[in-house]
């Protein structure tokens, strides 16, 4: 896994969001597209959000709420960044396969540091290919967020603008 999304200086991917709030027993689904570029910068796309950053500032826009919110990445504790399940996981969490049913090998991963804002993360990994198939996270709040990958693209192209935001 590690290679593979290190190996690929961008790489794009279709997606199918569900986040579960157990405080309110709620659940939120939606559809985006999340672009990766190198260092840090991604950009994500749902019906509702636009996130983008170009590892240095992070653009939130609610586009329902029609606010823009701009922060330093540094300083933004709880945005959850690609990298944060994709390259950081060898380093930051214990690891173990799981059984847990899903599509491909189950990787459970539980954070060394208490504070962290991910506490809990699930991967399930096509064992051919390496590709990331599913990732579950549950958050300091214990809300539980799963990205469902439906297409994974490393020949994808950026915009010039891609990593900023207009």
């Amino acid at each position: 896994i590690d290679s593979l999304y290190h190996r690929a200086p961008n790489w794009q991917v279709a997606f199918d969001q569900k986040v579960h709030y157990p405080v309110f027993d709620e659940t939120e689904k939606e559809s985006g597209r999340l672009s990766v570029g190198p260092k840090g910068r991604f950009r994500l796309t749902t019906d509702r959000h636009v996130i983008v950053s170009d590892d240095d500032t992070l653009w939130t826009h609610n586009l329902r709420a029609n606010q823009l919110l701009v922060d330093l990445v540094a300083k933004s504790n709880e945005t959850v960044r690609p990298a944060d399940f994709l390259f950081h996981f060898k380093e930051d969490y214990q690891k173990e396969v799981c059984d847990h049913a899903g599509p491909g090998t189950c990787l459970y991963m539980k954070s060394n540091d208490v504070t962290a804002f991910i506490r809990e993360m699930w991967l399930w990994v096509d064992p051919k290919t390496a590709h990331v198939r599913r990732a579950t996270y549950k958050d300091i709040n214990l809300n539980e967020t799963t990205f469902d990958f439906k297409t994974i693209d490393f020949g994808f192209k950026p915009s010039a603008g891609e990593f900023r935001y207009e």
